[in-house]
């Protein structure tokens, strides 16, 4: 029978949106996401409502340059995904959310809708969306202090920079995964254990 919502031991329902689009990426995309992370964070939100208007150099205003360590992140690892059309529920979404993924890259700013990364652990997902917010709260306050201003403009690394941060982010990422995942059940073992059970 269906489970009685007003029943505190129920297992809560599973939101219909996330069951056709993270399922079915999960199939699609295969090991590399194990977990998919899908939030709607402060900057990184901000950043994906902003209208697809190539910069100067010709990038998408949204791509976060390497400015500094953290935004060199996600240098080549960052896909643009242009094509919000409301809450899917038909499974074609995650195909094309797929597609804008590639085969490399493991985050995506979903246009005027939010963020997602994947990962092969909870522990990769959560240090990947974490830094990923602070990547972008890091550019979009760097542009806000250049808007409008002449004498200022973005100090962004060579790419052979990015790239080589890039890559020490990912040979350490295993190491911040799972002193991330500590904290977080140091946190859940403190503030109430019945999430063991």
């Amino acid at each position: 029978g269906e489970a009685d919502p007003t029943d505190p031991r129920a297992p809560p329902p599973i939101e219909p949106t996330a069951f056709c689009i993270h399922g079915e990426l999960h199939r699609l995309l295969g090991k590399r996401a194990r977990c998919i992370l899908h939030l709607h964070p402060h900057y990184a939100t901000a950043l994906s409502c902003l209208k697809s208007k190539a910069s100067s150099n010709g990038a998408d205003i949204r791509m976060i340059p390497p400015i500094d360590q953290t935004c060199a992140r996600f240098f080549n690892r960052l896909s643009i995904d242009d094509a919000f059309g409301g809450m899917e529920q038909s499974g074609k979404e995650a195909e094309r959310l797929a597609r804008c993924l590639g085969e490399r890259n493991w985050a995506m700013l979903m246009a005027n809708h939010g963020c997602l990364v994947i990962g092969e652990s909870v522990g990769v997902c959560i240090d990947r969306m974490f830094y990923l917010e602070r990547a972008a709260r890091t550019y979009m306050t760097a542009l806000s202090a250049c808007s409008g201003s002449s004498l200022c403009e973005l100090s962004i690394l060579p790419d052979s920079v990015a790239e080589h941060t890039a890559r020490q982010w990912e040979e350490a990422e295993e190491t911040y995964a799972l002193a991330t995942m500590r904290e977080c059940m140091r946190v859940l073992d403190r503030e109430g254990q019945d999430y063991r059970s």
